[in-house]
């Protein structure tokens, strides 16, 4: 059985990655618990120090590219590596290369083919901005370009996506903007297809709340609208994943341009402490989509899996997804293989993580 134990905190260190400190992990490299998986194979090799915090992204030519953060070099970058046949992956590229701490990656392909990467940059600790770059084929990149540029503040954790007439869309988290208020908000910038730069960053009307704390955010297209997920908590902490770990829960909305959402949707109701992190939302081969997230404190930690379509059937809808074997910020796409997926999560020790990936035929 898998060995699934709540023996583990969540911290902000160094330069912001999302660090998780574990006392008593599992095995990455054990045999796979689901049949139907390939063994854990390490993705960041000769790596060092950190590597957190993955993206994934299922290209039409087939190749899968993953997107992470790793202090290899020096003070943090990140580096995109990609698969063919989902046996061994490229050698990572360097897509940053300053003397900052660059995190969080989100990758995106749009409609005309092109593939987006948005971090947020520290210049120091807790003050920086969000970047962007662009890519036809995953391995050469544009140089970046700022995406906010407000100075003194704190934009970070950042997810990209697409509105239906080609508006580019970031989601980030910020806490400074509004002083003397603390609680973290969810900021959109906004780029239309013909503008040059992106326009100045606003809070999400119908997302954000005045006494919780909404962070997280994961943004996709679903159909003609915008779907965003993210977790919302009261003010005991300012993090979600920071001891002490605060109950959490997820939440959705859908908005048809992405620039104001209604009707947010509670999506977890958990009796507890009860921690629900890191939300994602992928599509499967039927073209369903899924929300992913990791789901800790009062029970055994767990990787779940939601259909937005039975978002209002919390929790008999639930799965677990128990081919994720133990870690945090798993992220899953599905390959060009008929039934296949692939998954891709951080796990270890706090100062040597590393990113883990494995596929599973379903």
């Amino acid at each position: 059985m898998r060995k699934n134990l709540w023996c583990r905190s969540l911290a902000v260190v160094g330069l912001g990655t999302l660090s998780w400190s574990s006392a008593c992990k599992s095995d990455p490299t054990a045999p796979a618990d689901d049949p139907a998986a390939s063994p854990p194979s390490l993705l960041s090799v000769g790596s060092p120090g950190k590597d957190e915090d993955p993206s994934v992204l299922l290209l039409p030519s087939g190749r899968v590219l993953v997107a992470w953060f790793s202090d290899r070099a020096g003070s943090g970058d990140i580096y995109v590596a990609g698969t063919d046949d989902r046996q061994s992956f490229t050698a990572p590229v360097q897509v940053t290369d300053n003397p900052f701490g660059n995190f969080y990656p989100n990758l995106f392909l749009d409609s005309k083919g092109t593939i987006h990467l948005v971090w947020f940059e520290w210049v120091q600790l807790s003050v920086g901005q969000i970047r962007h770059s662009t890519s036809l084929d995953g391995t050469t990149w544009t140089p970046e370009e700022a995406v906010t540029t407000l100075f003194l503040v704190d934009d970070w954790v950042p997810t990209i996506t697409e509105s239906a007439d080609g508006t580019l869309l970031v989601y980030f988290v910020e806490s400074k903007r509004e002083f003397p208020s603390t609680i973290n908000r969810i900021y959109v910038a906004a780029k239309p297809p013909s503008a040059s730069e992106w326009e100045t960053a606003v809070p999400v009307p119908g997302v954000n709340t005045p006494q919780q704390h909404n962070h997280l955010p994961f943004a996709s297209r679903i159909g003609g609208d915008v779907a965003l997920v993210w977790v919302r908590h009261d003010t005991a902490n300012a993090v979600p994943w920071s001891p002490p770990i605060p109950k959490s829960d997820l939440f959705f909305a859908t908005s048809p341009d992405g620039r104001s959402f209604g009707n947010a949707q509670q999506v977890t109701r958990e009796n507890g402490v009860v921690a629900n992190l890191f939300p994602a939302i992928y599509t499967r081969h039927d073209g369903s989509q899924w929300i992913l997230w990791l789901q800790a404190g009062a029970k055994p930690t767990k990787v779940l899996e939601l259909p937005v379509a039975g978002l209002g059937q919390y929790p008999s809808a639930v799965v677990e997804a128990s081919w994720l074997p133990d870690g945090y910020s798993h992220r899953v796409t599905r390959t060009a293989e008929p039934g296949q997926y692939l998954g891709a999560w951080v796990q270890g020790p706090e100062g040597s993580q590393e990113i883990y990936w494995r596929t599973v035929t379903r």
